[in-house]
């Protein structure tokens, strides 16, 4: 039994996603085999180890076996862990693992109801506000460069090129002032030219994750959706992303 517990543990901070799919399924019969013995103990402190590792791959295979833990064993102080685990990896750098957040919040809210969106609500929704607008813009993109274009009253008066008249003598070129006002290059990354999906970070996984806790929670949920939650659900529904 040691040596399949260490395969398994091993197996879910695989590299591969059907290596740990694989891991995950083996996980959940050790667990059902073990009950409450001394072999659940050592997959727990596992899933923990993998919860605090730097590598993406391990926090998905630790998210994933503790939901697992979570659907199937009732442990003593495990779920308010995973409540605060799944806080802190909310906004982690990998999109698959703050989807893998979301999963889990689903099955906390599943297993103890309004105990989970009390202790969630706050920190999920200040998520969706922090990152509604992208970093260099405001409510409605109107940064400086949220146009996209590049402005004489931005950039200042282009130089001459070399050779032009107005380089030579010093005297303005009278098609200067027109085109310069008409010509206004496109700044890559901004405004028009910035990619729809650029710089929103974890909005949407946020996003995602509040809907898993609000469905996790059920009917009860209801009182939790306030006027403010209603009003910033109905301006995602016309977010750009």
């Amino acid at each position: 039994m040691s040596n399949e517990v260490d395969e398994c543990l091993h197996g879910l901070k695989a590299e591969k996603h059907l290596d740990r799919e694989r891991a995950l399924r083996k996980f959940q019969e050790l667990i059902l085999q073990a009950g409450t013995s001394a072999v659940q103990d050592v997959l727990v402190d596992g899933v923990k180890g993998l919860l605090v590792s730097t590598t993406w791959e391990h926090k998905i295979g630790g998210l994933m076996a503790a939901k697992v833990l979570v659907d199937k064993c009732d442990i003593s102080g495990f779920d308010d862990l995973m409540v605060r685990e799944a806080l802190r990896l909310l906004e982690d750098g990998e999109v698959r693992v703050r989807l893998a957040v979301g999963q889990l919040l689903r099955a906390l809210a599943s297993n103890r109801g309004v105990a989970v969106m009390e202790a969630c609500q706050e920190t999920v929704l200040n998520s969706i506000t922090n990152h509604f607008d992208r970093e260099g813009e405001g409510a409605r993109g109107d940064s400086a460069f949220s146009s996209g274009f590049i402005t004489p009253s931005a950039c200042g008066t282009a130089a001459a090129a070399p050779g032009s008249p107005t380089a030579v003598s010093g005297s303005p070129n009278l098609l200067a002032a027109p085109l310069q006002s008409s010509y206004q290059p496109l700044v890559p990354g901004v405004g028009q030219m910035r990619h729809g999906t650029e710089g929103w970070k974890c909005l949407e996984t946020s996003m995602k994750a509040f809907q898993q806790l609000v469905e996790g929670t059920g009917p009860a949920v209801a009182p939790y959706i306030t006027e403010e939650v209603q009003e910033l659900l109905h301006r995602s529904m016309h977010h750009p992303n």
